[in-house]
């Protein structure tokens, strides 16, 4: 899901808690029929804007389909790889599951979804309504950087640190941005793995 709010919550049953949040965009894998949403019988995936879950309406960008290519039923107790893809360039936004593409879309983000804002939030949610379901995620990165020890200096210093993260595949690109209004770093932007530095002020 992407959103410029953050912490809201929008719905708590059904609606895979973005329902009826405005401007967003979501990419939800149902695993329940809702008819009141038109949902098909099978575990299915779709791109929707603007919280509405509704199959069919204007909202709907693309889908849904089947979550999995050759099983009507996601919930096998196993883990899937989900991917999100956002291409600037062409500006398609497509999902893939165990590495088939399941749907995708073109559309212009941050100006026809986000009223220009090219800043806004992503993350995971998940409701249930009546029934019960376990439902887990396991992140592909997990983020960090390494800062040598024993610097001993007053700020502003140039702070030296180098990515740590991990992934499940090869990191290929980096982009730091340190512009968070705090005035804790000055700004940099890079692509580097390597020798990136901020200036530390109080």
């Amino acid at each position: 899901m992407l959103q410029p709010y953050s912490s809201d919550l929008a719905a708590i049953t059904q609606g895979i808690g973005f329902e009826n949040l405005s401007p967003s965009v979501g990419i939800p894998i149902g695993t329940r029929q809702n008819p009141t949403d038109n949902d098909p019988s099978f575990n299915h995936i779709g791109i929707y804007k603007n919280g509405d879950l509704v199959n069919g309406t204007v909202n709907t960008l693309t889908g849904p389909v089947q979550a999995i290519a050759d099983n009507p039923n996601i919930e096998d107790c196993q883990w899937h790889l989900f991917r999100i893809i956002w291409d600037a360039g062409t500006q398609i936004l497509s999902a893939q599951i165990d590495n088939v593409t399941r749907v995708q879309t073109r559309i212009d983000l941050v100006n026809d979804i986000f009223g220009s804002n090219p800043r806004v939030f992503w993350g995971f949610t998940s409701t249930t309504g009546l029934q019960g379901n376990i439902q887990k995620f396991c992140p592909a990165l997990n983020p960090g950087i390494n800062i040598p020890g024993g610097i001993k200096t007053c700020a502003p210093a140039l702070i030296p640190f180098e990515d740590n993260s991990t992934s499940f595949l090869q990191i290929a690109n980096w982009y730091w941005d340190f512009d968070d209004g705090t005035h804790f770093f000055r700004k940099t932007t890079s692509t580097s793995q390597l020798s990136e530095s901020g200036i530390l002020y109080n």
